[in-house]
């Protein structure tokens, strides 16, 4: 999501979601492991995040307005209604977890505070959205971790964190 415009994360993780939706319903086995609750969001809604829900970025009103880089506002060819029945259902069958501060943060860098709500945010909007909680947190391609992150973790209400980084060369 990094290296592209908001737009085109967000057509691409629809797409995906898409996909593997269909697979949870063929496969009732199946289970899946979702994160990137912002693009979560805005596929379900219909429309871009706000800035609630923006991680603090230079380019953050032109995500909030819902525009890209020398691009018009965002094309939504899904039907968001029908994806969040699909996402609930398949939350409510156990089939998907929802995991995840709002974005993945840099763990070194920002206040204490700030961490904070990444987790306070991201369980809300996951209850108020989808009926549970997230209990896990995650941080994939971190530079390392604050040494505060465990106990801030616990107070927002997560038991765990799925973090790790691996070398090119394994």
């Amino acid at each position: 999501e990094w290296i592209t415009t908001f737009g085109r994360s967000l057509r691409r993780f629809v797409s995906v979601l898409e996909r593997v939706l269909a697979r949870l319903e063929e496969e009732p086995a199946e289970r899946f492991l979702l994160d990137g609750i912002p693009l979560l969001a805005a596929a379900l809604d219909g429309r871009a995040p706000d800035t609630a829900m923006v991680y603090g970025s230079p380019y953050h009103r032109l995500y909030t307005a819902g525009l890209e880089l020398g691009h018009p506002g965002l094309r939504r060819p899904w039907d968001a209604a029908e994806l969040r029945r699909r996402v609930r259902d398949a939350v409510e069958r156990g089939q998907l977890e929802i995991v995840g501060t709002f974005t993945q943060p840099d763990t070194n860098l920002p206040a204490g505070e700030a961490l904070v709500r990444q987790g306070l945010v991201a369980r809300r909007w996951v209850r108020e959205n989808l009926g549970v909680e997230p209990t896990v947190a995650w941080n994939l391609d971190s530079f390392g971790q604050s040494a505060q992150l465990p106990q801030i973790l616990i107070q927002c209400g997560y038991d765990a964190l799925l973090a790790f980084r691996i070398a090119p060369t394994e």
